[in-house]
């Protein structure tokens, strides 16, 4: 992983990442993934229009961030085909016998992502004494990593894959008060508000339900 961070006059901030990640599940080709971010910030506060405001106003800034980040859950070994074994005889002896291949492999299996773009207001109002955040973010899974249900006449039941493309969007807001704070008496308070929309945007990239796996697109 690699990361530059900038910050000019404790005003205007900017980070940026990029991570390269290995995951051994996958096939051969599709092991290693890179996964680039990046966010700029601006403290309102240390602005100098704001300093008439500094009694009210001791935090405030605005954040924005866009990035990719991967995902590889899946059990070890799924991206191989699997053979049932059994018993034989042969010369007096039993011998172990691979009979029939059970799974169906996929060495194109490959890692999962998400990009992500969040914008954000941090505030504090009385040296804090009132503080919180709202943030808006919209994601987008592709790739997604889905055991999906295949024809019986294939032989097979499911196979692991990359498909289908998933959004989310949503709102967060927190605020945070200290309502009295002595040296032997402290009560803070939290307010938590969240909400989150999760709907399938595509399965197969041509706007088409899947009904056998019952993925419906736009649901």
């Amino acid at each position: 992983m690699g990361r530059l961070n900038y910050g000019y006059d404790s005003r205007y901030l900017l980070t940026f990442t990029v991570r390269r990640d290995g995951a051994s599940v996958f096939g051969k080709d599709n092991k290693y993934g890179t996964f680039p971010s990046g966010a700029v910030a601006w403290n309102i506060h240390n602005e100098s229009f704001m300093q008439a405001h500094k009694d009210l106003v001791s935090n405030l800034k605005l954040r924005l961030s866009y990035g990719v980040s991967g995902n590889e859950a899946i059990g070890i070994y799924q991206t191989l085909a699997l053979m049932s074994s059994g018993s034989l005889a042969m010369g007096g002896k039993s011998l172990t016998s691979l009979k029939v291949q059970t799974r169906m492999g996929n060495d194109g299996l490959k890692w999962e992502r998400t990009s992500g773009l969040n914008v954000g207001l941090d505030f504090g109002l009385w040296k804090d004494r009132i503080s919180g955040s709202v943030d808006f973010y919209k994601t987008n899974t592709f790739d997604m990593l889905l055991l999906q249900r295949i024809p019986a006449i294939s032989g097979y039941a499911d196979v692991w894959t990359n498909i289908g493309k998933v959004a989310n969007t949503g709102i967060e807001f927190t605020i945070n008060s200290k309502n009295i704070v002595r040296d032997d008496f402290t009560w803070n308070s939290m307010l938590v508000f969240a909400t989150n929309k999760n709907k399938i945007v595509d399965v197969y990239g041509d706007g088409r339900d899947d009904i056998g796996n019952r993925w419906f697109v736009g649901h």
